[in-house]
């Protein structure tokens, strides 16, 4: 039962089941393409917003976002009862689920990246896709506690709903001028909804030490539960890593030194 990763509204307007499908033999991935025919209960296991007159499709979640795995249809059997949505070509077998075609499923960021360019803080990130997007606060922080907005990219998606790839940039000069030496900055984004709800982002840190930069390039899987991975990008020499894990008062949950090579 359940949607991975809820986000508010859209998840009223899914089928309230997750499908979890494994191949009986042992298969290539990405596997040749199968058909797999997805069946529910539209009385009893949808959402208050679900819309039984509707067309659907049928999501997967890879990777740690939720892609289209169908495109829109009319679901057979009878309105009210039992019905069924179908995906064709199918190449990866991993959770799918089923939303009103007016309702994609919630898309985490695809990546969110920084690195320093000629003084200044470039911060690059992608979206899967977007619902209800009104744009993203980029926000700044000293200290990994206390964030500021530096700036405000809006949604690249005609009425802030796209299902395709979109891409974004902002540049940051936090500090014009000399003595910049072993400083740092924390970035993260503020996902703004159109009703005005709000989700951050994880977390980029830029260093303004000799090496260049240093950037987490991603933490997945994004939500998580019990084990995250964090990949690195070093900068041009090796040397240490302080990987600080806090919770949301700012707490330290756990510190871990990592010696990390050259471009890592």
């Amino acid at each position: 039962t359940g949607v991975t990763n809820p986000h508010i509204p859209n998840i009223a307007k899914a089928v309230q089941r997750q499908w979890h499908v494994t191949p009986a033999t042992v298969m290539p991935v990405p596997v040749p393409g199968v058909s797999l025919t997805f069946h529910y209960n539209d009385a009893t296991d949808v959402g208050g917003s679900f819309n039984t007159g509707m067309d659907v499709k049928v999501w997967h979640y890879l990777n740690g976002v939720w892609q289209p795995a169908s495109g829109a249809q009319t679901p057979t059997g009878t309105p009210g009862g039992m019905r069924s949505a179908t995906a064709t070509g199918v190449t990866y077998f991993s959770p799918f689920a089923i939303s009103n075609i007016d309702a994609p499923l919630p898309v985490s960021l695809m990546t969110f990246t920084g690195k320093r360019v000629n003084g200044v803080n470039e911060l690059k990130w992608v979206t899967a896709s977007e619902s209800n997007n009104r744009g993203f606060s980029v926000e700044r922080s000293t200290d990994g506690r206390t964030y500021t907005s530096v700036g405000f990219v809006a949604s690249r998606a005609q009425g802030g709903n796209s299902n395709s790839i979109q891409n974004y940039s902002f540049i940051d000069n936090p500090s014009a001028g000399s003595g910049q030496a072993g400083r740092k900055w924390y970035y993260r984004l503020r996902q703004e909804d159109l009703d005005g709800r709000t989700k951050l982002s994880t977390i980029v840190v830029l260093s303004a030490d000799k090496s260049g930069n240093l950037v987490v390039d991603g933490v997945y899987p994004n939500p998580a539960k019990g084990a995250v991975s964090v990949r690195l990008q070093g900068g041009a020499v090796a040397g240490n890593v302080l990987l600080q894990l806090t919770d949301m008062q700012g707490r330290t949950v756990k510190v871990q030194s990592i010696a990390l090579a050259a471009g890592t």
